[in-house]
């Protein structure tokens, strides 16, 4: 076994340094017993039989670091090192410094050269072995100078000018209501100093402590308190929020792909209220208000995959929108809609399922996810409460891109929301659309992918450096070297289990959903319109529909004992008032209709009224006429029989008046006596289908 030399071990109880290995002996030095120890021959063979049995065994060494420590040049502390060395150098360096008789003489040759004391020279001498035969073991414990804790009778320092806080000492009695006090108001509270020196000094007032001014702390001495005692981490940390604590405060120990595989292997996603008041679609004059935006945010690349831009509230029905247009192409067609036809699938190339997805808890709580959970492996990342910490790179994009459009639009919000004298209201300035902001959006996005410069240091080292560390390249580059390739999904598919549901109605008219009508060529050839109760003998009540609040001209109509495959229905001609607008247009568009109608009900109740009112008095005019003209005596079947020559008179009265009409008599003409019209039984019905194929068959 080969032993070597400063190695430190534990012989009979006590620790022993290896200071020399000789031939057969070793040279030791008890560092338990610094003070008394000199260095000592051992039997190397029995040391080595002794450790074989683990008699003696290995330990650490304390002083391990010592010739590591810093020591500034030229200062204090290094000329008293090397002065020290100097003294001991020829006695630690000599083969023979364990044996008493040569040691003596080099010690005795050390006093007369350095003028040094013996004590002195054993002093460093005993130093140097117990701290690791290195020359920084000759350096001084000026950590340890001082004293730790001293308790004084009498208050110290220059005297107070007055009697007030002269004999002032923070012990004992005083010092038990300090740590009180400052428990209960500076730890746990985050209170200023004076507000807590506030309470102690009313404590020491009050019963029954009842103390005189002289000997109440001074607010210095209770800082000094608390700067000497409570400076610690714990101390400092216990002061500030729970959150806080949790978020701002904790060390930073990874990054954020530290567990990520590659492109497209972990999103981020979260929302934000922007800083802008948008405008009516159709009525620039109505303000809506400010917008939310989620951003769903590549984890790896730093790429934006994803985007809404809507009234929803931060909920799951706007998150999920976010999250179909991060895994689809809709951003795409979205953007084409919006006439951004320069915006293509290489350019914003992030389409299909991620293999995790990091979001808060009440965005992920919904049913609708068990679909991506358990039928593709995605995974959930559901972080606690004020953990946006593990959502930094999402939270950091949502700066950059509000500063994008920040001093470029009107209606930013500016400041406070305090309106000073002459500012200018950036509520009253809002004139940009909904569909206006999310050009601008878009193109932000895009920019923000292509050009957004990094300065990444935390890729894998293979990483190119002829490749920009910028979103699209790190996309590209991953996609091509690195695993987590997403996983490809219909869209209409991921659309229908995803977004918000609804319980569609079925009629003659169609799909009735969010208050629209929508028509499906599949369900139509199955002949589930047709009226006189064809249709609605093989047509069900309900059906669930998916549709999107963002534009709702088509729902999407979920798998069910009817269809084997989702199906897309089209907004139906009887809503046509609402094509290409958002559920939140649309709601908006009634409820001002709904206004307009109730204000023209006055004016309608007061023309019903009238009308009511002329058809009583025209009722009792006429009924007081008939009873006044019918001769007396006259039967009902006498009444009737003279309906038809009542009908000749009173049409030949009616030509008499009208000065359109040319009498027989000018045109010299005769009088044409006019057909009557037998009294028709036709109710002018839609005929009946059925019964004109039956008649059909029957001729063939």
């Amino acid at each position: 076994m080969i032993l070597r030399k400063n190695a430190v071990y534990e012989v009979e109880g006590a620790r022993q340094r290896v200071v020399s290995v000789l031939s057969v002996r070793l040279v030791l030095f008890n560092i338990d017993e610094p003070e008394k120890s000199l260095p000592y021959l051992y039997c190397k063979d029995t040391f080595v039989d002794l450790l074989n049995e683990e008699i003696i065994t290995q330990v650490d060494d304390p002083f391990a670091q010592l010739a590591l420590k810093p020591v500034e040049p030229k200062s204090e502390a290094e000329i008293k090192r090397d002065g020290r060395f100097k003294v001991i150098r020829a006695l630690v360096q000599h083969d023979s410094f364990y044996d008493p008789v040569v040691r003596g003489k080099l010690v005795a040759e050390a006093k007369e050269e350095f003028g040094r004391g013996e004590k002195f020279i054993y002093k460093w001498f005993r130093r140097y072995f117990e701290r690791g035969c290195v020359k920084n073991a000759l350096l001084g414990d000026y950590e340890a100078t001082g004293v730790a804790e001293r308790r004084y009778k009498v208050k110290t320092g220059r005297p107070s000018g007055g009697i007030r806080h002269s004999k002032a000492i923070i012990q004992d009695e005083v010092e038990e209501v300090v740590k009180s006090v400052i428990k209960a108001h500076y730890l746990d509270n985050s209170k200023t100093i004076p507000q807590v020196y506030d309470h102690v000094r009313t404590i020491l007032f009050d019963p029954p402590h009842c103390l005189p001014g002289s000997r109440i702390p001074s607010e210095a001495q209770f800082r000094n308190y608390i700067r000497k005692h409570y400076s610690d981490t714990n101390s400092q940390l216990s002061r500030l929020p729970k959150k806080v604590q949790n978020n701002d405060a904790q060390p930073i120990t990874s990054t954020a792909i530290a567990n990520v595989n590659g492109p497209g292997s972990r999103y981020e996603f979260d929302a934000t209220i922007v800083d802008i008041y948008l405008t009516s679609d159709y009525d620039p004059s109505r303000v809506l208000g400010r917008p939310t935006l989620y951003l769903v945010v590549c984890t790896y690349s730093r790429m934006i995959a994803g985007y809404y831009i809507g009234f929803e509230e931060p909920s799951y029905h706007a998150a999920m929108q976010a999250l179909i247009s991060a895994m689809s192409d809709s951003k795409i067609k979205r953007a084409h809609d919006l006439g951004l036809d320069w915006v293509t699938a290489d350019i914003w190339p992030t389409v299909g399922l991620c293999e995790a997805i990091a979001a808060d808890r009440g965005e992920l709580m919904a049913d609708q996810l068990e679909y991506i959970q358990v039928q593709h492996g995605m995974s959930l990342e559901t972080p606690g409460p004020y953990k946006a910490v593990f959502r930094s790179i999402g939270e950091r994009r949502f700066g950059i891109i509000q500063g994008g459009f920040k001093g470029q639009v009107d209606g930013v919000v500016i400041g406070s929301n305090v309106k000073k004298r002459g500012d200018s209201d950036y509520v009253e300035n809002a004139n940009m659309s909904l569909a206006a902001f999310e050009r601008i959006l878009i193109a932000l996005i895009v920019h923000h992918n292509q050009f957004e410069d990094l300065k990444r240091t935390d890729l894998p080292a293979t990483y190119p450096d002829e490749v920009p560390l910028k979103p699209l390249p790190i996309w590209r580059w991953g996609q091509e070297n690195c695993t987590g390739y997403m996983q490809q999904i219909d869209e209409v598919e991921l659309k229908v289990a995803l977004l918000p549901k609804e319980e569609a109605t079925l009629s003659n008219y169609g799909l009735k959903a969010c208050g629209l009508v929508y028509r499906c060529k599949a369900f139509e050839k199955l002949g589930w319109f047709h009226r006189k109760g064809i249709g609605a003998s093989k047509r069900p009540n309900k059906l669930t529909v998916a549709y999107d609040p963002r534009c709702m001209d088509r729902i999407y109509i979920a798998i069910s004992e009817y269809n084997d495959k989702p199906l897309v229905a089209e907004l139906s001609e009887q809503s046509e008032s609402w094509r290409g607008q958002s559920l939140r247009e649309i709601e908006l568009r009634k409820a001002v209709r709904a206004k307009t109608d109730e204000d023209t009900k006055d004016a309608e109740d007061r023309s019903l009224s009238n009308l009511q009112r002329l058809f009583d008095e025209t009722n009792k005019t006429q009924r007081d006429a008939k009873k006044n003209s019918t001769p007396i005596g006259m039967s009902k079947t006498e009444r009737k029989r003279g309906i038809e020559n009542n009908r000749t008179e009173a049409l030949r009265a009616e030509r008499a008046k009208n000065p359109l009409i040319t009498s027989p008599d000018e045109q010299g003409g005769t009088y044409t006596e006019p057909c009557t019209l037998s009294e028709s039984t036709d109710d002018f019905e839609d005929p009946d289908i059925l019964e004109q194929l039956q008649q059909r068959s029957c001729y063939e």
